[in-house]
């Protein structure tokens, strides 16, 4: 329980606003066929905010060079609500192929239906 509470402060400590939307599922993976590498994943996402969302851009970590997957998900948002969605493209890197039920996703930007965003801070 201590841990969800230093989270949230470490974060307000440093200036860093948390994801207003949680990832609560993302499996799936890369699989290849026939020379093209298709990222394809199963997301169930929860905007934590006050107001509701149209649009989200989730990204996966794949290979072995920190490449990322980046997924745009147009769709309803309403707040507090779980929201369950298939994404699918092309990706390139070389004749990978990894599925998995934990995989390092994550929210890099999130657009309200009120016209405001939110984008996940550079490093």
């Amino acid at each position: 329980m201590r841990s969800l509470i230093v989270v949230p402060l470490l974060l307000a400590l440093v200036g860093v606003a948390p994801a207003p939307m949680t990832i609560w599922t993302c499996s799936g993976g890369i699989r290849s066929y026939e020379l093209v590498e298709v990222a394809s994943y199963d997301l169930t996402l929860r905007n934590t905010a006050a107001k509701a969302a149209d649009e989200a851009r989730v990204s996966v970590r794949y290979g072995r060079h920190d490449k990322r997957a980046a997924f745009d998900v147009k769709t309803d948002f309403p707040p507090g609500v779980d929201v369950k969605q298939h994404v699918r493209r092309t990706v390139s890197g070389g004749l990978y192929s990894f599925v998995s039920d934990q995989n390092d996703c994550r929210i890099d930007y999130v657009h309200y239906t009120d016209g405001t965003s939110w984008s996940r801070p550079e490093n």
